[in-house]
């Protein structure tokens, strides 16, 4: 501090100097202010009075009527201050070095305090996360039951989510559960809640719902997305069987599988063989498996084969509105026309397309009679 003191008190030395000499001597100058050259205080010298003062030239007017000069008196006065820089840097580098020496000594205890400090940091995140979505604790326990009640998609709003129950891992569904159901009636999120509410347990992590109950999983494999790439030269097809060969190789009895739209992009008799033999690969293998489909001929398969369950997503074909809710222990249909109906498809078209599938074109009506759905287990 009393190095920049000195610094300060010897600028203001320098200016008040010169603004003495344009007070005693105005007609010298062609202007009655200092002004700066290179970083260095000057005057505007006549040019007809340079031999009235002692000092240098530091620079002219473009007329050279004029004369940027900086007095010999103040030339002292600059290297003092040169000289008092050149102190005050090798005091800052002194006061660093030293601040420097102190902080190594301190390095244990300051890594100590930081990694105390990024553990309180991630564990008022995890309680802000869990504030905002009102999350409750999740219950992590041995076995392979996954129990969901009023689960709720993390990016989801809260007040519009509608909520969603759900269980895995527990007779009757020990194995699988098949989603079916309408196109755009939220069968990926119901897939997609599972999985993310799962590794949020897996992490400690607070769930959005009212009461989950989680299974220990080393791994969560996805096939979501059409995975398409002209780079990787994939096919839609080919993605999701280049995603299948990794899933049954790396799956175990401790992991949970999620395919989104099974057998797709394919031939589809040959895509619902396909989808069919990969639940009973997967179950072969012990893997906990969560499918959605609009293969007909997969409900059978989930309705009489051990250890799988058939769930659909509710659809009012009144409204011709998708209602999200999932219903355990029944099949749906993906009322295709009906929802190209509500998107607006002209009316030629559905009724040519019912007929090519060998029927009337449905009006909006109650649903077919269906077994009600399965209770959640308590």
């Amino acid at each position: 501090m009393f190095l920049r003191r000195r610094i300060e008190a010897t600028q203001e030395q320098m200016r008040a100097k010169l603004e003495s000499l344009l007070r005693a001597h105005p007609d010298w100058f062609m202007d009655s202010y200092v002004t700066q050259r290179g970083g260095r205080l000057v005057l505007p010298l006549k040019k007809e009075h340079r031999k009235n003062l002692q000092g240098s030239v530091l620079d002219a007017s473009a007329s050279g009527s004029t004369l940027f000069f900086e007095p010999s008196s103040v030339s002292q006065m600059r290297d003092e201050l040169q000289l008092l820089h050149i102190q005050e840097q090798n005091e800052v580098q002194r006061i660093l070095a030293e601040l420097t020496q102190c902080v190594a000594e301190q390095h244990p205890v300051l890594k100590q305090n930081k990694q105390c400090l990024e553990e309180l940091d991630f564990y008022f995140a995890c309680a802000s996360l869990a504030r905002q979505q009102k999350a409750s604790p999740a219950r992590v326990e041995d076995g392979r039951v996954i129990h969901l009640q009023r689960a709720r998609h993390p990016l989801l709003p809260v007040k519009t989510c509608v909520p969603l129950d759900f269980f895995l891992g527990q007779a009757p569904a020990k194995v699988g559960v098949v989603i079916t159901g309408p196109n755009t009636g939220g069968k990926t999120v119901a897939l997609k809640t599972v999985g993310l509410l799962c590794l949020m347990a897996q992490t400690g992590l607070h769930v959005p719902c009212d009461h989950g109950v989680f299974p220990v999983l080393d791994q969560v494999l996805c096939d979501l997305g059409d995975g398409q790439s002209i780079a990787q030269n994939l096919s839609t097809f080919s993605a999701h069987v280049t995603r299948w060969v990794e899933i049954l190789r790396r799956c175990t009895p401790d992991t949970l599988v999620l395919c989104d739209e099974l057998g797709s992009g394919t031939d589809p008799q040959e895509g619902m063989g396909l989808a069919t033999a990969m639940l009973e690969g997967l179950a072969a293998r012990g893997a906990l498996i969560l499918a959605t489909t609009h293969y007909p001929e997969i409900k059978p398969f989930a309705s009489t084969t051990y250890g799988f369950l058939n769930a659909s997503m509710a659809f009012d074909p009144v409204t011709l509105s998708p209602l999200y809710q999932l219903e355990l222990g029944k099949s749906g249909r993906s009322c295709a026309l009906l929802i190209a109906r509500r998107l607006g498809l002209a009316e030629d078209v559905l009724r040519r397309a019912a007929q090519v599938c060998g029927g009337d074109m449905p009006a909006p009506a109650p649903q077919e009679a269906q077994a009600a759905p399965i209770a959640l287990p308590q």
